[in-house]
C-alpha cells in the first residue's frame, strides 16, 4: 500500500459523516483484533490502521481537520496512539513516522486485513462507491488490498475461542506467580483493568473469581467498569454491574 494515497480531507457529505460515526461505533471490533494479535505467536493481521482527524495549522487551508492514517496501534480506552503513515498536506507540525496520540472522538475510520478479507474501511467504501470502475480499479491497485464490493463493510467476528486459551495461560502463570495477581502497570492498571480493556470477558470472570478487587482505580481514576463502558464492551458491563461494581 502506498500510504500517501491514504490521505483524505474531511467531507461534510452526509454519507461520509455517517460512515465516520459507524467507524467510531465499530472501533471496538478492530481494537479486539489488534489486542488479540498481541498474544498470537503468528500474527493474523497483515494490516491494522486507523484514520484520525488532526487540527490544521495552515491558515490558508480550505479545511480545519486533515484526515490521516496511523499504524502500530495502541488504545488505552480514551486515546488511540500510533505512528503517522501519511505525509501531511496541511499540518506542518507533523511528518511521516511521528508518534501521535488522538482522543477516541478523533477516530474517523479503521481498517484491518485477515487472510484475504478486509474489515472496516467505512469511509473508503463511501469513496469507492462514488468512483468510476476505472478510478476504483486504480484506487484498489494503489492500496494493494482486496476490498469488498463498494458500500459493503466487513466487521470481524470476536475471537472468543482464543480468549478462552488466554485465560488458561493466565491462570497457569498466576498459579506459579501468585504475587502477580495484585500487580499494577505504570498507569496503575490491574490485570482486571487490562482484561476489560482488551474485551476479554472470560479473563475478567476468572480474575474476579480469584478475588481481585473489581473497584480498584487506575491512575486515571477509572475502575474496570469505566473501561468497559468507554470501550463499549456491553457483555463485560453486564457482568460487572451484576456485581454492583463502582464506576
Amino acid at each position: 500500500m502506498n500510504d500517501n494515497h491514504g490521505v483524505r480531507l474531511v467531507s461534510h457529505d452526509q454519507d461520509m459523516q455517517a460512515a465516520q460515526e459507524q467507524a467510531r461505533l465499530g472501533f471496538r471490533n478492530f481494537w479486539k483484533e489488534v489486542a488479540t494479535d498481541y498474544n498470537r505467536i503468528v500474527p493474523a493481521l497483515s494490516a491494522a490502521i486507523v484514520k484520525c482527524g488532526f487540527p490544521v495549522d495552515d491558515p490558508s487551508s480550505p479545511v480545519e481537520i486533515e484526515q490521516m492514517w496511523i499504524d502500530n496501534i495502541f488504545f488505552d480506552g480514551a486515546n488511540v496512539c500510533g505512528e503517522l503513515i501519511n505525509e501531511p498536506q496541511h499540518v506542518s507540525s507533523l511528518s511521516v513516522g511521528d508518534a501521535v496520540l488522538v482522543p477516541k472522538s478523533g477516530i474517523s475510520d479503521w481498517l484491518c486485513q485477515i487472510d484475504q478479507t478486509v474489515y472496516g474501511g467505512y469511509t473508503i467504501q463511501v469513496m469507492r462507491e462514488h468512483m468510476s470502475d476505472a478510478e476504483r480499479a486504480n484506487h484498489d491497485q494503489t492500496w494493494g488490498l482486496p476490498f469488498p464490493e463498494p458500500g459493503t463493510v466487513n466487521v470481524p467476528a470476536p475471537p472468543t475461542s482464543f480468549d478462552e486459551q488466554l485465560v488458561e495461560g493466565m491462570l497457569n502463570y498466576l498459579q506459579e506467580h501468585p504475587e502477580a495477581l495484585q500487580a499494577v502497570d505504570e498507569d496503575g492498571r490491574t490485570l482486571l483493568h487490562l482484561e476489560v480493556l482488551y474485551g476479554r470477558l472470560p479473563g475478567a470472570r476468572a480474575l474476579v473469581e480469584l478475588g481481585l478487587d473489581i473497584n480498584v482505580r487506575c491512575n486515571r481514576g477509572w475502575t474496570a467498569l469505566r473501561y468497559a463502558e468507554e470501550v463499549g464492551w456491553e457483555d463485560i458491563c453486564s457482568f460487572l454491574n451484576s456485581l454492583k461494581a463502582e464506576r
